[in-house]
């Protein structure tokens, strides 16, 4: 005898974490991704920058009106939060700090900081910076965080 299993027997729970997305083409569209409450690369929940640096191309967003839209994740400029995650393998108080000015566009910039790891050897943010694998950069601001597709950013300026 053959047991029929139902698509939703293989689904797992998802938190949804409040963002807006800016586009490349200076849309902007609030609503909520989907983190798995595990994941393999750090203690805690999947947080919104392991979703955007991912290794799938695509993402859902439920939008404020309730539909679902996939994006694909080199046409996101930027993913803002109204809260910057938590430290919660302690890898930041470990980490060296940098205030910077980013710019995106013409006219789209904002000041915060980020936290990178470097080997003593090569101390510099400018290391960092060209040693980056990962699609985005977690930029922490006063009134959030904002996760930048840096191969999009027109420039990073140090402030410090």
């Amino acid at each position: 005898m053959q047991v029929l299993t139902h698509a939703n027997d293989y689904r797992l729970e998802k938190d949804r974490v409040p963002v807006v997305l800016v586009t490349v083409t200076g849309e902007r569209i609030a609503g909520e991704v989907f983190v798995q409450p595990f994941t393999m690369n750090h203690r805690g929940p999947e947080e919104v920058i392991d979703l955007l640096n991912g290794p799938d191309a695509f993402f859902p967003l439920r939008c404020e009106d309730g539909a679902i839209r996939f994006f694909l994740k080199d046409r996101v400029l930027q993913a803002e939060l109204d809260e910057d995650s938590p430290d919660v393998d302690g890898r930041r108080a470990c980490a060296r700090e940098a205030q910077v000015e980013v710019a995106l566009a013409p006219g789209l910039a904002f000041r915060g900081s980020i936290t990178y790891e470097v080997p003593s050897a090569r101390p510099r943010l400018l290391d960092f910076l060209n040693r980056l694998e990962l699609r985005f950069l977690q930029v922490h601001t006063g009134d959030g965080c904002r996760l930048v597709n840096w191969r999009l950013m027109d420039s990073l300026r140090p402030l410090d």
